[in-house]
């Protein structure tokens, strides 16, 4: 999973969730990427830092930070989501 940041004096900030298959990265590749999440207004969003996942009860959170760098233009959050996994992207029984 890799954290995608977008920061312009034109554009408004966002942030974007992709993963990546990391037996993929070879050198002068450009990496395909699957989008799992775009964040972006009006959403609470700022510069996202940090991205963490953890498990908790069968469940698998996503946790996303930005800090807001003693500045009075930014702010720290903490955002917390649940990755649930599409129905697509269950095997069924004919896939075994």
């Amino acid at each position: 999973m890799v954290l995608n940041r977008r920061i312009s004096l034109f554009d408004p900030i966002g942030a974007a969730l992709v993963t990546i298959d990391p037996r993929e990265i070879v050198r002068d590749k450009v990496l395909r990427r699957q989008a799992l999440i775009r964040i972006e207004p009006p959403l609470s969003i700022d510069n996202m830092e940090a991205l963490s996942i953890t498990e908790s009860n069968g469940r698998t959170i996503l946790w996303l930070a930005s800090d807001d760098n003693f500045s009075l233009f930014q702010r720290t959050l903490l955002l917390k989501f649940e990755l649930k996994q599409s129905a697509e992207a269950i095997p069924s029984e004919r896939d075994s």
